[in-house]
């Protein structure tokens, strides 16, 4: 019996199927076209030219301009030398002032939280007026130049006074005064912006003013301007 299961044994692996039979064989290598070779080789050169190229053009170029400065308002500001105000007898001086100063700040294009760099230019009793009200203040450094400009007009121009002036200004008239002299009297017109809206309007208030004899020559004439 030992005999007879070796045999059969031996028998079922020599005629057993091959578990290899099945797979096919690997495929066979590619066969390259020498024409696409040489193209696929040329368009990977180009490509690398053209990096190259690149890379080259952005080390040509100018460098960036560097950024602009900030622009040191305070500087221009005191570089058109801003009159300084302490105190004055004529209230109108305290406005003549403020008119200045008013248009240096306009010519630096300084804004409402830049224009109080002016408050510098306070000297004497007007900086100790100044000093008291921003001690007074509860945040000084929230100060615009609005707050100032209604604050400083009111404390050292009193509206009696404007109302004064502009009440002068329109019953001016050349009496005994030269031309010049009139003229220069005339100023008094800053005082009452809404009685000259224009131009035109000025020059027949001072035709108005002119002795008769004046008048009547020019008031055949057109000027373009006051």
């Amino acid at each position: 019996m030992n005999g007879g299961g070796r045999g059969r044994g031996r028998g079922r692996g020599r005629g057993g199927a091959d578990p290899n039979a099945n797979i096919p064989p690997p495929p066979p290598p590619p066969q390259f076209d020498v024409a696409q070779l040489m193209a696929m080789q040329t368009q990977i050169l180009q490509g690398m030219a053209a990096t190259l190229a690149n890379l080259q053009a952005q080390q040509n170029q100018p460098p960036p301009p560097p950024p602009p400065q900030p622009r040191d308002k305070h500087r221009e500001f005191m570089s058109h030398k801003p009159p300084t105000y302490s105190h004055s007898s004529d209230p109108l001086q305290a406005d003549d002032w403020f008119k200045i100063v008013e248009k240096m700040l306009d010519i630096t294009q300084c804004n409402e939280r830049e224009s109080p760099v002016c408050f510098r230019q306070l000297e004497g009793s007007a900086a100790d007026w100044w000093d008291s009200y921003t001690g007074a203040h509860a945040n000084p450094t929230t100060i615009t130049w609005l707050e100032f400009k209604t604050h400083f007009r009111t404390h050292h121009i009193p509206a009696g006074v404007i109302k004064l002036k502009k009440k002068v200004f329109l019953s001016l008239k050349q009496g005994s005064m030269t031309v010049s002299e009139y003229c220069d009297k005339f100023i008094l017109s800053q005082y009452a912006p809404d009685d000259i809206v224009d131009d035109e309007k000025k020059q027949e208030l001072f035709l108005e003013g002119l002795n008769g004899g004046l008048q009547y020559q020019l008031v055949a004439h057109t000027f373009p301007t006051f």
